[in-house]
């Protein structure tokens, strides 16, 4: 699974949420955190329809959205939805990835 973090480096709720998703990543193998800055890639955020920051997509690794959530979210509502989104993926795939 992949936690695309769209921000801005100058957004303090930006920071807070990159810190929660490195820890939330550490604790989750086949997890991982990319951070796009939307101001040198406004393309990203356009594509993906993101209208503020700081916004979690999760994809799966068929590129399928699993979850998104704009703001800071707070620590167990996050892990909640990543936990939902990892078991409503289909059987017999790795539930890391």
């Amino acid at each position: 699974m992949l936690l695309l973090q769209l921000s801005s480096p100058v957004c303090s709720p930006c920071r807070q949420t990159a810190a929660l998703l490195t820890e939330l990543v550490a604790r989750r193998p086949g997890v991982v955190h990319r951070e796009v800055d939307v101001a040198d890639r406004p393309d990203v955020a356009s594509a993906l329809g993101v209208m503020r920051t700081p916004t979690v997509v999760a994809f799966d690794r068929d590129g399928g959205e699993l979850v998104r959530v704009s703001g800071v979210p707070r620590t167990a509502d996050l892990e909640a939805r990543i936990a939902g989104a990892l078991a409503q993926r289909r059987p017999g795939r790795d539930p890391n990835g």
